[in-house]
């Protein structure tokens, strides 16, 4: 297989700074997006010296479960390599070819092995979930192809021989500041109840565990977590052992069903006081399924909101 790795990879390196400066630029990007496709696109000459041209392989959960966010990603690439395009003093023209893995971790390896292969390709953007990104990292990493994530937030990420692997995102752990200063750096909390449910998967285990432990280096509260098996549904014992530790603020870590149960559990007992989860959780099956105990819950997120000023140019073109 040899033939089929790029002859270069120190080249690969020296590209990954030229298409991720590209890639910042998504701003202010054509409004106007190309259809998606497995092959790559603006085969033909480009005006550029030596007509050179230099693929973002974009590797996303198209059509499985995190496809919304698989396809927002693929947009933003457009985005911006749509403006680094448009641009009149560039050294190359910049492509995109797109493969989805259906956030299936065995084809992700499947994606990451033909844009390993592909000579063209000097970056690629992904993959969508932690668990894609781990299965596909051995070959991208024996390929030097320089790789950046914006939406898996494992800590646990293996360190590779070719450091070929960023994360453009805070990590789950990163992600436990902001949850400790949100719920405890005010006037009417100082303990943190801490429940992480292993239907939450790494995720959970990573936010929940770090959460805990932050507690007592950001703050002068105190923190006392609870772990539960995947699967729990009867969550009221745990709920009452946290509150019986006199705990003022909740944060639960787990998935959508299970946050809504605890939802429902607090609303039950007129608890008032702060309660936060996930991003994972934030979504529409929460509120359906918690109802109007939803109503006062927050959300920790590694991404701004749409709406936010900062956010005004490029979500125009992205809309």
């Amino acid at each position: 297989m040899d033939d089929l790795r790029p002859a270069d990879p120190a080249r690969r390196r020296f590209l990954l700074l030229a298409a991720g400066g590209a890639l910042a630029l998504g701003g202010g990007a054509f409004a106007a997006l190309r259809p998606t496709g497995d092959e790559a696109e603006g085969a033909g000459g480009d005006g550029a010296p030596g007509g050179r041209r230099l693929i973002i392989g974009v590797h996303a959960d198209l059509t499985g479960p995190l496809s919304a966010a698989g396809r927002a990603q693929e947009r933003g690439v457009r985005l911006a390599v749509d403006r680094f395009n448009s641009l009149d003093e560039r050294p190359f023209r910049l492509a995109v070819k797109v493969l989805d893995d259906q956030g299936d971790p065995i084809r992700s390896v499947r994606v990451a092995e033909e844009f390993a292969h592909d000579p063209e390709v000097v970056a690629v953007i992904g993959p969508t979930s932690d668990e894609a990104a781990g299965a596909a990292l051995p070959a991208y990493d024996e390929a030097v192809m320089p790789v950046l994530t914006v939406s898996a937030l494992h800590t646990t990420f293996p360190r590779r021989a070719n450091a070929s692997f960023f994360q453009a995102v805070p990590s789950y752990a990163s992600l436990a500041a902001p949850i400790v200063n949100r719920l405890l750096l005010r006037s009417d909390a100082d303990r943190l109840g801490v429940l992480i449910d292993r239907s939450g998967g790494q995720a959970a285990y990573q936010s929940g565990y770090s959460a805990s432990q932050l507690t007592p280096r950001l703050t002068a509260g105190t923190a006392h977590h609870r772990v539960v098996p995947a699967g729990t549904t009867a969550f009221g014992p745990v709920i009452t052992d946290l509150l019986s530790h006199r705990s003022d603020a909740l944060f639960y870590a787990g998935d959508a069903d299970g946050a809504a149960r605890v939802a429902r559990i607090l609303a039950g007992r007129s608890y008032a006081g702060p309660r936060m989860a996930q991003h994972t959780v934030m979504g529409p099956e929460f509120l359906e399924l918690a109802g109007a105990a939803a109503d006062g819950w927050e959300f920790v997120a590694p991404f701004t909101d749409a709406t936010a000023p900062a956010a005004a140019t490029f979500a125009a073109a992205h809309r």
